[in-house]
C-alpha cells in the first residue's frame, strides 16, 4: 500500500505495479505466485496461503476448473 506522503511518481509506479500484478494473475498463475512471493510483503505463511487459496478459487470459478496456461504440465527444456 502506498503512503499518504507518496510522490506522484511513486503513486504512478505503485498503480502500474498493481495493474501489472493483476494482468500477470490473469495470464499465468505460476508466474503470478512466483512474482508475488518476492515483491508483495506477506506477513507470514498463512497470508501467502490465503493468496494461493484465493487464486485457486478464482481459477476454478472462472474457468470451470481449467488450469492456467500451462495446463498443469511442465514444459521440456
Amino acid at each position: 500500500m502506498l503512503s499518504v506522503m507518496a510522490t506522484p511518481a511513486q503513486a504512478d509506479a505503485g498503480c502500474q505495479f498493481q495493474l501489472g500484478l493483476r494482468a500477470l494473475h490473469d495470464l499465468d498463475a505460476v508466474a503470478y505466485v512466483r512474482f508475488a512471493s518476492v515483491y508483495r510483503s506477506f506477513r507470514d505463511v498463512h497470508e501467502f496461503m490465503r493468496e494461493l487459496e484465493d487464486l485457486i478459487a478464482k481459477r476454478r470459478a472462472g474457468s470451470g476448473g481449467r488450469q492456467g496456461r500451462r495446463g498443469g504440465k511442465r514444459r521440456s527444456a
